[in-house]
């Protein structure tokens, strides 16, 4: 188990990353308008979910392209959103 100390350092280090990612979902949505709406904290934290879970998953099993193929559905769900493809 970890300690109550070790679980609130983790979870502020994820509360900040969704805290960022959820702004920038906000300044998107201002600037383009999604297809639907919906909760940016909601889809930061699914976000965070992807990554820690595919992190947790490329740690665990013998594939090195698990990261990389969540990551890239991570984008795709993005584009739904905004029905355009994402500039990188």
């Amino acid at each position: 188990m970890i300690s109550d100390k070790i679980r609130a350092i983790i979870g502020g280090a994820i509360r900040t990353r969704t805290t960022r990612i959820e702004a920038k979902l906000k300044d998107a949505i201002a600037l383009h308008p999604p297809r639907i709406a919906f909760d940016p904290r909601s889809v930061a934290d699914l976000h965070a979910t992807i990554f820690e879970g595919a992190f947790v998953m490329t740690r665990t099993l013998p594939d090195a392209d698990i990261m990389l193929d969540q990551l890239r559905h991570d984008r795709c769900d993005l584009e739904l959103l905004f029905g355009a493809e994402i500039k990188t």
